[in-house]
């Protein structure tokens, strides 16, 4: 049995902010972010057990941020050597986790955030691994030393520091307010300690940084072309696309009136060559990332966002996107008065490798609602097509 959490905490300079004291920053009075029990005996559909599949959970989500990473100075190797080490200390058997997070920022509460993965086991844990690399320029990582039934890392990241050396277009992600792409992403990995490894874990943390403002919420779905799986090769992001938006007029809305729904076709251009290609650029992996985002101040009165992530055919695994329900987080208007945002959620498919998708259509579904306020569907329709593209001689 391993228990591992992800713990996020701010702190202003040297003082924490402690979750007791401010129920904006912490909305359940934790600040555990994710969790995750990984039992031998008891795997459930929120689990993978495939090393490789989770690995690639993992490297997708890193490399959506990889070049904003790169940017505060991680040398492109180092970042994939992490990113490498992260799959040679799982085990055959993982238990994975995704989380979300939104930050407004700046904040007279906080200048630092911490990000703490822990866990704990029956059995002796070996030390973590963590990526973007744990010796980094502008982070400063611990980590524990002993191998135990107890371990800890953590990344301590100042924010005034981040940003200046990001630049606002990285660090804020666009000039948009509530563009939700990532800004910078972690991921931990731990595993028994033992001569045939049983069990080990896998987190992963995605935080974007936004400005002031009380806003209505953006219902997004974003395709990521990546190169891979070599883990050292710098510039995996190939392309970014904005494939649906949808914002609810929920000023003008009758109960009931505000339901959308969106659709795409999303073709899988295969070459003769056996590559596949986005505007003439080869890539290995495609992941999809849908987010809700809602900057409007939370309502208790007012029902809560929910996603569902769904596939068709079921039993295309490969395809199955993991759900992580908002979080309501602390924002700050236009006048500089702190108000509990109503949160930032999730649902992201595993990076997958288009040759692995059979011939035909797919569907992903993303779906949000608010019960009878409004609700959202946007459909990604996947095809693979048997016809081969030639290469033309330039």
């Amino acid at each position: 049995m391993i228990n591992s959490r992800v713990k996020v905490q701010y702190w202003m300079n040297d003082r924490m902010v402690s979750p007791s004291d401010n129920l904006l920053l912490y909305p359940h009075g934790s600040d555990v972010v994710s969790e995750v029990y990984v039992f031998d005996a008891d795997w459930t559909d929120t689990l993978w057990d495939d090393l490789d599949s989770a690995w690639n959970f993992a490297n997708g989500v890193l490399s959506v941020v990889e070049g904003n990473l790169l940017s505060t100075g991680f040398p492109a190797v180092d970042f994939g050597r992490s990113i490498n080490n992260i799959k040679n200390a799982l085990s055959d058997k993982v238990g994975t986790k995704a989380a979300t997070l939104a930050i407004v920022y700046p904040n007279e509460l906080f200048n630092i955030i911490r990000v703490v993965f822990e866990a704990d086991a029956g059995d002796k844990l070996k030390s973590p691994v963590a990526s973007p690399p744990t010796n980094p320029p502008l982070f400063q990582y611990n980590f524990s030393t002993d191998v135990g039934n107890h371990q800890r890392a953590e990344y301590i990241i100042n924010l005034d520091k981040l940003r200046a050396q990001m630049g606002d277009d990285k660090f804020y992600g666009s000039a948009d307010p509530l563009d939700p792409r990532p800004s910078i992403a972690f991921a931990f990995a731990d595993a028994e300690d033992d001569e045939t490894i049983t069990l080990s874990v896998l987190q992963t943390l995605s935080i974007s940084f936004h400005y002031h403002g009380q806003l209505p919420p953006m219902v997004t779905t974003d395709i990521y072309y990546l190169r891979g799986p070599n883990p050292v090769e710098p510039g995996n992001l190939v392309e970014a696309q904005r494939l649906m938006q949808y914002t609810p007029t929920i000023e003008e809305m009758t109960p009931g009136s505000g339901h959308a729904w969106q659709s795409v076709i999303v073709s899988l251009e295969r070459f003769s060559d056996g590559s596949y290609r986005i505007n003439g650029q080869p890539y290995e992996c495609i992941m999809l990332w849908f987010q809700v985002i809602s900057l409007r101040g939370y309502d208790t009165n007012r029902p809560k966002i929910e996603i569902i992530g769904e596939v068709k055919p079921e039993n295309m695994d490969i395809l199955r996107p993991q759900v992580w329900q908002p979080v309501p987080f602390l924002s700050m208007d236009t006048f500089g008065q702190r108000y509990q945002a109503e949160g930032s959620g999730s649902a992201l498919t595993p990076s997958f490798n288009p040759s692995n998708v059979p011939p035909g259509t797919h569907k992903i579904f993303f779906m949000a609602n608010q019960n009878l306020n409004w609700d959202s569907a946007q459909v990604v329709h996947l095809r693979q097509s048997l016809f081969v593209h030639p290469i033309h001689p330039l």
